[in-house]
């Protein structure tokens, strides 16, 4: 399965990267570009693959407003467009683009952030996000060089403000990623929550005035969904708990563990809650999976600590353990998508 041999082989290059740290970045790339190939170059293969392709044909028939997706997104889209690509090569284009920013993102990183690329962010989620998912992926690697700008700065600059914008306006739910980042390593205090709470409430207020029969649609569809059981999101769970484990045995500053343990346990517990009413509890679980590992590992650089061992480990057993949960999801996909994960095709069969 090119799955199974793609992790292998990304799991190969972290261990080269820890046995050869000077060129580590080599090998880091050599993972994303590997990966990124099959990414760019599937055919009728990751769930929504014919979904994306849809809207990139309703960005050029109507426009960016017609496509029914996010501004920021539909920009992407026409603009890509302007190669002259057909709209399944707009679609890969995407992919491309996530490629070429995780690109951006090792040139400029530090070696935990290599460290945490290879061990928990591409095994658990490369799949997914540059070959299903592409709007939250696509946030999601934007957010990635925001925190990154952070921990370079110490504070958020010019730069890490845009691309957390950018992120929001790609996939609307991408605006919790900034929310957690500035609760979990900004002291908290009065004027930090007011501040969020205020924040939060006018992008909420702009988004829905912009774009109000979209987050209707939305909101509807999950209220007619439901999590398949009651233990829906255990995986996440489980994720989750993996990298609290990391955090509780870090060297990071005791206040700054108990900032990100407490948002961890907290926002868990409500979402779970959530999940036995409305399939978007399980949707606002994969949220925090993804934000929790860039988080802590910001956390360390903001204290100019490296990891120790056991907060590496519980990384890797992170990544390790979302393998296994990606790979069960490609098994039970359902036989009626129109692309699914498996089996894996290339664009040119």
């Amino acid at each position: 399965m090119i799955y199974i041999v793609l992790w292998l082989f990304c799991f190969a290059m972290l261990a080269c990267a820890v046995r050869f740290p000077d060129r580590a970045r080599w090998y880091c790339a050599a993972a994303v570009c590997a990966m990124g190939l099959f990414a760019v170059f599937r055919g009728a293969t990751g769930t929504d693959t014919a979904a994306y392709e849809q809207i990139s044909a309703l960005a050029r028939s109507g426009g960016i407003f017609a496509t029914g997706a996010e501004p920021f997104f539909a920009v992407v889209l026409k603009a890509l467009q302007l190669t002259g690509l057909s709209d399944a090569g707009v679609v890969r284009m995407v992919s491309a683009l996530e490629v070429g920013l995780l690109l951006t993102y090792i040139g400029r990183s530090v070696p935990n952030e290599r460290y945490l690329l290879l061990a928990a962010i591409l095994p658990a989620f490369f799949y997914e996000y540059t070959m299903n998912a592409l709007r939250i992926g696509l946030a999601s690697i934007l957010f990635l060089l925001a925190l990154q700008a952070v921990s370079r700065h110490r504070k958020p600059s010019h730069a890490a403000l845009g691309l957390a914008l950018a992120a929001s306006v790609t996939h609307y739910t991408a605006i919790f990623y900034p929310l957690f980042g500035v609760a979990a390593l900004r002291r908290w205090s009065r004027r930090l929550v007011l501040g969020g709470v205020l924040i939060g409430a006018l992008v909420f207020a702009a988004v829905f005035l912009l774009q109000h029969a979209y987050l209707m649609a939305k909101l509807q569809s999950y209220e007619s969904l439901r999590a398949p059981s009651r233990f829906s999101g255990l995986s996440s769970v489980i994720q989750i708990a993996l990298v609290s484990a990391a955090i509780w045995k870090s060297t990071l500053s005791r206040p700054r563990k108990g900032q990100l343990l407490t948002l961890a346990l907290l926002l868990t517990a409500a979402f779970m809650g959530l999940v036995q009413f409305s399939y978007a509890g399980l949707r606002l679980l994969d949220l925090v999976v993804f934000v929790l590992p860039p988080t802590m590992v910001a956390a360390h650089e903001l204290e100019n600590k490296p990891m120790n061992l056991q907060a590496r480990l519980g990384l890797l057993a992170f990544g390790l353990v979302s393998t296994v949960f990606v790979f069960r999801r490609f098994l039970v996909e359902s036989p009626d998508s129109l692309a699914p994960f498996l089996p894996y095709h290339l664009i040119f069969s």
